[in-house]
């Protein structure tokens, strides 16, 4: 079997139940670099936290894992877990999570927002891990929607920084909760606020909010919205006045799955990130699309990531650099088991057969010419099969070593994929030289 272009299985953890596209975020450790992945297991209403420890005597990583049972967690029997996400307030981490369960008296569903105090520690190698430090300060707020999904937010107010939990619901709304402790203490409080006080952008929408993506420079804020209906919708607004500055709208004929927003450079200057930024939107039958430097052509420069729906339809994507060139790969996992990797593509000379003929009735001749025109396109660079559908990514470091791994939620559990650590070493070794060589240039 021929050696993976990028990646090897390092770990491979199952789930008690299958869970779902929202089921899946990240917890940064703090005692070193590496993040931790929590897991929902759906109907089996258990969280699985996910990572590696280092062992003291040998230096070798070992994959390690802890569950947190239904019980453990204030959810009821026969609830079944929708979305779950983490939230930093001051010290305390917070785990979030709406879970659903069926009443069976009044024969409808009842929803609620959980928001427990993780005390992180335990969830850091090696720890005592305790339910009661978990469970501690524990939050519940019955809900009168249908939660999709969850998403955090800092707004600064006032020279404050406020916590703010986004939920979007069936009723075609974004639902806002403020986070807050009570009484400086480790108790959580859950209130619900008008969207519209530190999200103008969510105040007529007319359709359910599927997907949703921020990305934050300087005092603006830009806003990608997919909906049910195929409306995807860009905003820009002022974090200061909390204005709209600008807004751009477009329709597809089909709900968008996936919406990301992503700059030229993995690690972008702010004011250069703000001129060039893209969007990625993947729609349930057709292609996938990126529209190119949405703040300055809104949606009519568009470019297809071909053959992305021939797969199934796209459940995921994340946007990193895996062949560390300093440009951004996107990265979409299907429905139909396949992992697609695509990078842009940019070459002034492109080669053209034109036909000609010099008079009627004659035979075309075919001619070769080269012609300075721009060939922009994203091309298909990778794509990786699996046994089960691809429902969630996350490209960070889960090791500690400074090299990030392709986390990928599957339909049977969680997968790990490693780069190739020689390869890393040798690109560290040689940046480094040429890094010696431009110093000592600047030296002469």
């Amino acid at each position: 079997m021929a050696q993976d272009k990028y990646f090897h299985e390092a770990h491979f953890c199952s789930l008690s139940s299958q869970g779902n596209v929202y089921g899946m975020t990240k917890v940064k450790s703090q005692v070193d670099r590496s993040f931790k992945i929590l897991v929902s297991s759906g109907k089996a209403g258990q969280i699985t936290c996910i990572g590696f420890q280092r062992d003291e005597t040998t230096s070798s990583l070992k994959p390690i894992s802890i569950e947190l049972e239904a019980g453990d967690l204030s959810i009821p029997d026969g609830a079944e877990l929708l979305s779950l996400d983490t939230f930093q307030l001051d010290d305390i981490l917070l785990l979030g999570f709406c879970f659903t369960k069926e009443d069976t008296i009044d024969n409808n569903t009842i929803q609620w927002l959980n928001a427990s105090n993780i005390i992180s520690t335990q969830l850091e190698p090696g720890a005592d891990f305790t339910v009661a430090g978990l469970m501690q300060g524990l939050s519940s707020v019955e809900l009168d929607f249908n939660c999709l999904f969850l998403k955090h937010r800092l707004i600064k107010q006032n020279g404050m920084t406020v916590h703010l939990c986004l939920m979007s619901g069936d009723d075609s709304k974004v639902h806002l909760f403020t986070l807050e402790r009570e009484d400086f203490g480790n108790t959580i409080k859950c209130c619900e606020v008008s969207c519209e006080i530190f999200f103008p952008e969510f105040k007529e929408l007319e359709s359910c909010v599927i997907c949703l993506d921020f990305l934050e420079i300087g005092d603006k804020r830009i806003s990608a919205i997919g909906c049910d209906n195929g409306s995807v919708l860009v905003f820009v607004v002022d974090l200061k006045s909390l204005h709209i500055l600008e807004s751009w709208k477009t329709r597809h004929d089909h709900p968008i799955i996936v919406v990301k927003l992503f700059s030229n450079m993995i690690s972008p200057d702010s004011k250069a990130a703000l001129e060039i930024c893209h969007l990625l939107a993947s729609s349930v039958t057709t292609t996938s699309v990126v529209y190119r430097n949405i703040l300055q052509n809104g949606f009519t420069n568009v470019k297809s990531l071909y053959n992305s729906n021939s797969h199934d339809l796209v459940m995921c994507a994340c946007v990193a650099d895996i062949d560390w060139d300093g440009e951004p790969a996107i990265i979409l996992g299907t429905n139909g088991h396949c992992l697609l990797a695509y990078k842009w593509y940019c070459e002034d000379k492109t080669t053209l057969t034109i036909q000609t003929s010099d008079s009627p009735g004659q035979d075309a001749e075919e001619e070769e010419d080269d012609l300075w025109l721009p060939m922009e396109e994203y091309r298909l660079t990778y794509i990786r099969k699996f046994s089960h559908p691809l429902m969630g990514l996350e490209y960070v470091d889960m090791t500690g070593d400074g090299v990030c791994e392709l986390v990928i939620l599957c339909s049977d559990g969680v997968r790990i994929l490693q780069h190739n650590l020689e390869k890393a070493k040798n690109e560290v070794m040689e940046r480094l030289k040429k890094f010696k060589t431009v110093k000592d240039d600047d030296n002469k």
